[in-house]
């Protein structure tokens, strides 16, 4: 089978795998903000790329898009509930997102502008019903995002699975906190995550990243394998609030905090309990995940961070 590589015209649209929340304005609807959905997936061999979009309006329908090579060149098909089917050229470069047609009496052109870090589409439609003068069409501002409520939600599998495997296979957090003077401390903690939302510790209370998350409960982590080849490695970003589990929580929260890979061993309310190690829990605010730039899927030329939920379930074929 072609890579994505070998196939002349594909390369870039990897720019827009995922998924995306939408905002969105119409002529149609003066003042209204119409909030909505979008996923992008390659079909399984690469050759196409599959444009779901969901509208939480009425006037404004759902619809399905698929992105191929076309007698060598770019070409969207568009279908939507109404039996609406159009045919789009298209193109994709390091910054702009577009696809247009000539039909008579209703043509169309769309442009969309990637943010530098790749996470924003800035776009504007445009209608012309003769060809000759344009007046504006459907404007949409698409974010990549977490999974949300409504027919899309789950993210976007690959990273979410990405994000598991690498919590899944570790021990060891890097857990980042901030002292009274504003200097980071970084700290290496065993770990056991509990569906892939609470990330728990022990510490001693008086260890300064301790101190520290009592006064500034705020924290990053982050979870990675140091022992990966070189442009093999797969990380994931995690952004928190962190605290002591109080002694009334304990019975309740020791069955899940305690792994037993790599010798470590259950602790039990009575061993926390006026003890010199305090259980502490990472509750998980949004989630990254390290995106190789030769990635086949979501690789957009350059490392980056990706958004994820480890937590969703994963989304179906």
């Amino acid at each position: 089978m072609q890579t994505q590589a070998q196939r002349p015209g594909l390369q870039g649209w990897q720019r827009l795998a995922g998924t995306w929340a939408t905002e969105a304005t119409h002529p149609a609807l003066p003042g209204i903000v119409v909030t909505g959905q979008a996923t992008f997936e390659w079909l399984e061999d690469q050759r196409f790329l599959i444009w779901r979009s969901h509208y939480d309006h009425p006037e404004i329908p759902d619809a399905i898009a698929v992105t191929g090579i076309v007698d060598g060149k770019p070409s969207m098909h568009y279908f939507d509930p109404r039996g609406v089917h159009r045919v789009f050229a298209a193109d994709i470069t390091a910054g702009t997102w577009r696809f247009w047609n000539d039909a008579p009496g209703f043509s169309q052109r769309f442009t969309g502008v990637l943010s530098e870090d790749g996470d924003t589409i800035t776009g504007q439609g445009y209608l012309s019903r003769d060809g000759s003068s344009w007046e504006d069409d459907l404007a949409i501002t698409y974010r990549r995002s977490l999974a949300g409520p409504g027919p899309l939600a789950g993210g976007h599998r690959d990273l979410n699975a990405m994000a598991r495997r690498v919590i899944d296979a570790n021990h060891y957090m890097t857990l980042a906190t901030t002292d009274p003077g504003g200097r980071l401390r970084l700290s290496p903690v065993y770990y056991t995550p509990a569906r892939y939302l609470d990330f728990y510790w022990l510490s001693s209370p008086e260890a300064q990243h301790s101190r520290n998350l009592a006064e500034r409960p705020g924290t990053e982590i982050v979870i990675f394998d140091s022992t990966a080849p070189v442009g093999e490695g797969e990380a994931v970003y995690i952004t928190a609030t962190a605290r002591a589990v109080r002694d009334d929580e304990l019975e309740a929260r020791c069955p899940e905090a305690f792994r037993t890979t790599a010798g470590a061993r259950r602790f039990t309310p009575d061993d926390l309990r006026g003890g010199g190690l305090q259980l502490y829990v990472a509750r998980a605010r949004s989630c990254e995940v390290h995106v190789a730039a030769h990635h086949p899927v979501h690789g957009r030329g350059t490392d980056t961070r990706q958004q994820a939920d480890p937590a969703s379930t994963v989304m179906p074929s």
